[in-house]
């Protein structure tokens, strides 16, 4: 009896996934949109595997955690393994906005290989990075690419483009390598593996300063590290390791009082260090 019970189960989701999953897939996620591999064994889920995989895959894309990542960059992963390339087509052919900037940056790229160091190359400051990443349901791999407008900002310049012409701005260390990320998108999601809340919240750049201390448990009292940059006042919470958050303002404007801050908007997430001879690296860039 439980042996046929299962073998009916199996023959109804068979149904169930062509009729409902795929579909529900190929509407959410368009082929012409969407660039993925399929390796499965013979399994009457298929296209509900796929619809879950890509679900993760865009949860893991977006995830912003200190000390770790954000919209796919990871820190201390080279800019050059992201695939730089320049938003405009001849570069030359546009003018460069920024005078005080260098329209290009050194990167490190390495093949690999024990016999050679790795090289530097110039990239471009403003361009796209590619982010590739896979996620695995069950029996079924799904590999998806996506793009990111990116800017690499230089240490005491105020210059560069508007947060809304970019989803990320990053700065560089002496080799290269990612060594913080600003991010300006409400696609990324804050992520704590530690505090559970705060993923459930779905705090992100457009929530509130106020939503922000609720998910993390903390108070105005908690905010600390008040500073400004280009685009306006910066704060850290008590407690929390390897973020700091930015809401709008001038460069001209004081530092805001704590309570102040309740009401506002984040415009920005930043990600970085939270190792002992990194917590200071971006006040000291800064300066």
């Amino acid at each position: 009896m439980v042996v046929l019970s299962m073998c009916s189960r199996r023959r109804c989701d068979a149904f169930l996934d062509d009729l409902y999953w795929k579909p529900r897939y190929l509407a959410v996620f368009p082929p012409p949109c969407v660039r993925h591999i399929i390796t499965c064994t013979a399994s009457y889920h298929t296209w509900q595997n796929m619809y879950r995989g890509r679900w993760q895959l865009r949860r893991r894309n977006r995830r912003i955690e200190g000390d770790a990542c954000a919209m796919g960059l990871r820190l201390g992963a080279p800019l050059a393994l992201y695939v730089p390339l320049d938003l405009t087509d001849p570069p030359a052919a546009t003018p460069w906005r920024w005078p005080g900037l260098s329209r290009s940056v050194e990167v490190m790229q390495d093949d690999g290989s024990e016999d050679w160091a790795p090289s530097t190359t110039s990239g471009p400051r403003h361009g796209l990075v590619t982010v590739r990443s896979w996620a695995r349901s069950r029996d079924v791999v799904v590999h998806d690419t996506r793009q990111l407008r990116y800017f690499v900002e230089e240490s005491g310049s105020e210059e560069g483009p508007d947060r809304g012409e970019i989803d990320v701005s990053v700065w560089l260390s002496d080799v290269g390598d990612i060594a913080y990320i600003r991010v300006h998108t409400s696609d990324g999601v804050l992520h704590d593996p530690d505090r559970p809340e705060v993923g459930r919240r779905r705090i992100r750049v457009g929530s509130t300063v106020s939503d922000l201390l609720q998910a993390y448990g903390l108070g105005a009292d908690d905010v600390s590290n008040l500073a400004l940059d280009r685009f306006g006042p910066i704060f850290e919470l008590r407690g929390v390791r390897g973020l700091r958050f930015g809401v709008a303002g001038e460069i001209e404007d004081e530092i805001p009082e704590k309570e102040e801050l309740l009401d506002e908007r984040l415009v920005s997430i930043h990600v970085k260090y939270a190792r002992h001879g990194n917590e200071e690296w971006y006040w000291r860039s800064m300066l």
